[in-house]
């Protein structure tokens, strides 16, 4: 059976990946394809990307009628969160 280069584990990095992750890693029951998911997160990159609340309203307004209540919060939360980022509170 041909292998499939994404599910190659030989260049993944363990030493990347948080101690408590690896043994959630050992005492879980994760398929390949999760792992390998969870190799690939960055885990030692401490940016976070820039929060662009009016792209986050676009998107809520276009894709979800109605709840009104619901989109107000979420985009509370993303403004509390670019606040805090930008160390402005």
């Amino acid at each position: 059976m041909p292998t499939d280069d994404f599910w190659e584990f030989d260049d993944l990095k363990d030493d990347d990946i948080p101690e408590y992750v690896k043994h959630l890693l050992e005492k879980g029951s994760y398929t390949d394809k999760q792992k390998k998911y969870i190799y690939q997160i960055p885990w030692k990159e401490t940016t976070c990307p820039e929060i662009e609340i009016e792209r986050a309203k676009e998107i809520l307004d276009s894709s979800h009628f109605g709840m009104h209540d619901v989109k107000q919060q979420i985009l509370r939360y993303k403004q509390l969160w670019r606040a805090i980022l930008s160390n402005t509170l």
